[in-house]
């Protein structure tokens, strides 16, 4: 690996969230990280991320997930090669949502398991009785993409149907929600029933053993 004059790595630790209502404590998010390409194949990008694991630990991060999709430009899959790039490092395929990005861009998770952090499954406690989604918003980094919030709150599932209306009469694409295993269980009769298909899940998102599910709704 030929010496670089400095390499300064910074590092911001933001507690991992895809809605308003949802977060965890103990992972992060990888998104959008570029190797200028004339230090490809020089083991730069293995060292910056064996570095980034390292100051993960000292925060007790055990998970990292890495966003990428499959953007071609000129007929080439512009992020193949940083795909391979992670498959080599350990981190596994979890979640593609078809389109998110664009018509025709796939968003593409991957999670990255921190080997230098210990992590025990956790008592989640009971599983609320009931979620009510509450607001939309614009999906991020997604072309008429919208999500929606959710608040674990009273008994069975409300609201969903009211924020899907108001998501389509600003011109959703497609909707996005992302909740906890337990609530998307609680809550899959009415996705289903609103015409969401269950995506996939983020595993270990909150905790060893727990979930995060991604639905989703696609406009006609």
């Amino acid at each position: 690996m030929n010496p670089l004059p400095l390499i300064t790595l910074t590092l911001r630790i933001d507690r991992t969230r895809t809605g308003n209502q949802d977060w965890s404590d103990d992972t992060v998010w990888l998104s959008w990280t570029y190797l200028t390409e004339r230090l490809h194949g020089q083991g730069w990008g293995r060292f910056m991320v064996d570095e980034l694991l390292k100051a993960l630990n000292e925060h007790g991060i055990r998970k990292m997930f890495i966003a990428t999709s499959d953007y071609r430009e000129d007929g080439v899959d512009v992020y193949a090669p940083a795909r391979k790039f992670y498959e080599a490092l350990g981190a596994e395929e979890e979640l593609r949502i078809p389109g998110y990005h664009s018509a025709d861009e796939t968003k593409i998770i991957y999670g990255l398991v921190n080997p230098g952090v210990e992590a025990e499954a956790i008592d989640m406690g009971e599983p609320s009785p009931g979620v009510r989604f509450d607001s939309i918003e614009k999906a991020p980094e997604s072309e008429n993409g919208f999500g929606i919030s959710w608040s674990e709150a009273g008994v069975g599932v409300e609201g969903l149907d009211a924020a899907t209306v108001l998501a389509n009469q600003q011109g959703a694409r497609l909707i996005v929600v992302a909740l906890p295993d337990d609530l998307s269980t609680l809550a899959a009769p009415v996705f289903t029933a609103q015409g969401y298909e269950k995506a996939g899940a983020l595993t270990d998102f909150y905790a060893v053993g727990s979930a995060q599910d991604w639905w989703v709704y696609r406009s006609n």
